[in-house]
C-alpha cells in the first residue's frame, strides 16, 4: 500500500504523465488494500493528490471509498493532509460543503504553510454557489470568511514572466482594455490577464498565459532531464473549470503555441482568433439561454478531465 502511494506521488511530484491504463492498475490495487482496511491517511492523501495533479479521474466507487476512508480514519494525520485532500476532491469533483466543514472543524487552529492555505482557498472556489440569493451561498460565504480570518493568504506581489508580459502588452496594442493579475472574486484567485465587458468584448474573459509548469512532462531521463509536454495538469484544468463556473470565458495561451509564432503579426492574428472564438461562444450561449430548448447559466462548461484516455483541448 505504502509503496503504491509513494510511487504515484513520485509521478505527480515530477509532473510526469503516465498512461491511464497504468494509473488504473495502480489505483485499483490501492483500492483493494483500502477495502481490506490497510488505509493510511498519508497514502490516501498521496493517491488523491496524484489523481488531481495528473488529471486522472478514478471510478466513482473508488473515489467515494477513498473519501470516506480518509474522513473516518482514526490514524494520525497531518494538518496539511486535510487541505490537500480537500483540494484534490475539489479538483476531482467530489467535494461538498459538509465534508469540507467536517475536515475544517476537526482540528484546532494551527499555522498552515502558504501552499496549503492556497489549497483551502481553491477548494472553496469549487464550492461557490452561483446564486447569491440562496441559503447555500450564505453558508459558503460564512465558511469562506471563517477560513480567510483563521488562515489569511497574504498575496505576494509577483512579477509577470516575459511570456505573460508579452501576451499582456500585445492585447493592449490591439486596443483591448486588459487588466493584469485581476482578482476573480472573493480574493480566492488572481487571473493572469482579465478583460471586463467592453465595446470589443461583450463578456468577462480570463486569459491564462500558461508556462511549462502548467503541463505534464512526456518523459524524464536522468541524462537529459524532463521533456516538456502539451498535456495540461489537473491544477490548470481545475482552474479553468472554476473560472467558467464563475461566469468567465477562459482563454489559455500555452507557452509552446506562443513561442512557435515568430512574427508580431502572427501573434496578433493568433490572439484575434482566440478572441473571435470566445465572442462566438458567448453569442451562442446567450442565444441558447434565451431559447425554450436549452438553459445555460454562464459559459458552457467543458469536460476538463480524461475522456477515453485522452486530454481535452484547452
Amino acid at each position: 500500500m505504502q509503496s503504491l502511494s509513494v510511487m504515484m506521488f513520485a509521478f505527480a511530484s515530477l509532473r510526469l504523465h503516465i498512461e491511464p491504463a497504468v494509473a488504473e492498475l495502480i489505483i485499483t490495487r490501492f483500492y483493494q488494500g483500502v477495502v481490506q482496511g490497510e488505509d493510511q491517511p498519508q497514502g490516501l492523501n498521496n493517491i488523491l493528490w496524484t489523481c488531481a495533479t495528473l488529471g486522472y479521474l478514478p471510478p466513482p466507487h473508488m473515489l467515494q471509498c477513498f473519501k470516506e476512508s480518509y474522513a473516518t480514519s482514526k490514524k494520525p494525520f497531518l494538518l496539511q493532509h486535510d487541505s490537500t485532500v480537500a483540494w484534490s476532491l475539489a479538483v476531482l469533483g467530489a467535494l461538498d460543503m459538509e465534508y469540507f466543514k467536517t475536515m475544517l472543524l476537526r482540528f484546532p487552529r494551527r499555522v498552515l504553510l502558504h501552499a496549503t492555505v492556497g489549497q483551502l482557498y481553491q477548494a472553496l472556489q469549487a464550492l461557490r454557489p452561483s446564486d447569491k440569493s440562496t441559503p447555500a451561498y450564505t453558508e459558503w460565504f460564512e465558511v469562506t470568511r471563517h477560513v480567510q480570518t483563521e488562515w489569511p493568504l497574504h498575496q505576494v506581489e509577483t512579477l509577470r514572466s516575459p511570456f505573460e508580459e508579452h501576451v499582456y502588452h500585445t492585447f493592449l496594442q490591439m486596443g483591448y482594455q486588459a487588466i493584469s493579475h485581476y482578482d476573480s472574486g472573493d480574493g480566492l484567485h488572481y487571473i493572469d490577464i482579465a478583460m471586463l465587458p467592453q465595446p470589443k468584448v461583450p463578456c468577462k474573459v480570463a486569459i491564462e498565459a500558461d508556462g511549462h509548469t502548467h503541463y505534464l512532462f512526456e518523459d524524464y531521463r536522468l541524462d537529459k532531464g524532463p521533456h516538456p509536454g502539451t498535456r495540461p495538469d489537473g491544477r490548470a484544468l481545475f482552474r479553468n473549470s472554476v473560472l467558467e463556473r464563475q461566469g468567465w470565458y477562459v482563454i489559455v495561451v500555452p507557452w509552446f503555441e506562443w513561442h512557435a509564432l515568430i512574427t508580431k503579426n502572427a501573434k496578433v492574428d493568433y490572439l484575434k482568433e482566440k478572441m473571435k472564438a470566445v465572442v462566438s461562444q458567448y453569442r451562442h450561449d446567450t442565444w441558447a439561454a434565451s431559447s425554450q430548448t436549452s438553459k445555460i447559466d454562464g459559459p458552457r462548461l467543458r469536460q476538463h478531465f480524461l475522456v477515453d484516455g485522452k486530454y481535452p483541448h484547452t
